[in-house]
Formats: C-alpha cells, sequence, structure tokens
C-alpha cells in the first residue's frame, strides 16, 4: 500500500469506492491498467475518513460512499455515480476512454444514474466473490 505522494504541480484525485465488491475492484484494476499517461495523481481508497481534502462535505462523502463511486479533486469538487465514471474515464489518459466519457455524456444523467443505482443494487447477487483485494497498482495509489 502506498503512502499519500502530494505532487505540488499536479493535481489529485480521489476515488472513493466500495472495496468489497469484485466489479469495483476489478474496475480499479482496468483504470490503472489504462492510466499510464494521465496527468494527474490519482488515489483509491474504501473510506472517505481518509480524504485530505478540507472543503468537502464529509458526511454526505460517507453516506453516499455505500451506494456510489465518488470522484473528489483537490478543491473538494465531487461527482458521484455515472458522472463520476464519466469524469474518471476523462482524467486517466486514454484515448479510449476519453472517448466513452464523451458517449456516455450524450445521455441524459437521470438514465445513466438510475442504470448505475440497478447494476449496483444487485451485483453483489450476479457475482459470487463478494471481495476482491486489490493487487498492487501501478498508476494508481492506495490509502487504506
Amino acid at each position: 500500500m502506498n503512502d499519500l505522494k502530494t505532487n505540488n504541480f499536479r493535481r489529485n484525485y480521489y476515488i472513493i469506492y466500495d472495496g468489497e465488491c469484485v466489479v469495483c475492484s476489478r474496475f480499479i484494476g482496468f483504470l490503472d491498467r489504462k492510466s499510464s499517461k494521465t496527468r494527474y495523481n490519482i488515489y483509491v481508497m474504501p473510506e472517505a475518513n481518509l480524504l485530505p481534502c478540507k472543503d468537502i462535505d464529509l458526511q454526505l462523502i460517507k453516506t453516499l460512499s455505500s451506494q456510489s463511486i465518488i470522484l473528489v479533486d483537490d478543491k473538494g469538487n465531487m461527482s458521484i455515480r455515472s458522472n463520476a465514471i464519466i469524469n474518471i474515464f476523462k482524467i486517466t489518459g486514454d484515448k479510449f476512454l476519453g472517448k466513452i466519457s464523451i458517449l456516455m455524456s450524450l445521455f441524459p444523467r437521470i438514465f445513466s444514474d438510475i442504470i448505475y443505482i440497478i447494476f449496483s443494487k444487485v451485483r453483489r447477487k450476479l457475482f459470487i466473490r463478494n471481495s476482491c483485494k486489490l493487487a498492487r497498482l501501478q498508476n494508481i495509489y492506495i490509502l487504506s
């Protein structure tokens, strides 16, 4: 596990996700493989308590993190659910994911969020293995 490596010249992004889900863990692993050209520091964490940002509503993030993926930046800007995935795809630096993020943003957010919510409710029933720890990542830092 890596400690927080703050780089003043690069913007930091923090992904808060449900680390007990095999889908979430595989998604983070996929992002790590695609993030080799990122211009940002990307950190993942299972709990909002680890966020170094000061200008955020920590209680709101704690409530939302049990139901959704959340992306927070240094300035405390927060995106959740499908909007978080779109923004995560943008910051990876991967051209293919960048194109997917543009395509995803064409859909009304209410529809993409409904799909996200439905999938997040049934994912543990779809996948027998409910826990999956992240292996060592190369381009994304793990905070725990």
